[in-house]
């Protein structure tokens, strides 16, 4: 990855431009003035400081979003319970209509 930042220069004899023939065989980071900026303290204490807000903001949004999911969950689940006990309620009451019309049709 240094390569793409750092690339070696084309003409190292030159001395015009740092030994680089063009502008567009300057790295990047010198292209763009990128190594000043970078190793300037008021432009990184800054930008770390809105950096870690942005991270703490969405952890902590990350983890509502996780515990209102689990709370689905377990309101789907608890439905899903009460559901299969009326389904068998439903058909316990079944059974009993159907042994009653056997006991009535059925002649003793």
């Amino acid at each position: 990855m240094q390569w793409l930042l750092y690339p070696p220069p084309l003409n190292p004899s030159s001395s015009e431009e740092g030994g680089y023939a063009y502008a567009h065989d300057k790295p990047i980071a010198r292209r763009i003035g990128m190594e000043s900026i970078l190793n300037d303290p008021a432009v990184i204490i800054p930008l770390s400081g809105i950096l870690m807000v942005i991270f703490i903001v969405a952890i902590v949004s990350m983890r509502k979003m996780r515990e209102r999911e689990l709370q689905s969950h377990q309101e789907l689940r608890i439905r899903e319970m009460e559901h299969e006990r009326k389904l068998r309620e439903l058909e316990i009451e079944k059974a009993k209509l159907e042994l009653e019309r056997a006991k009535v049709g059925k002649p003793q």
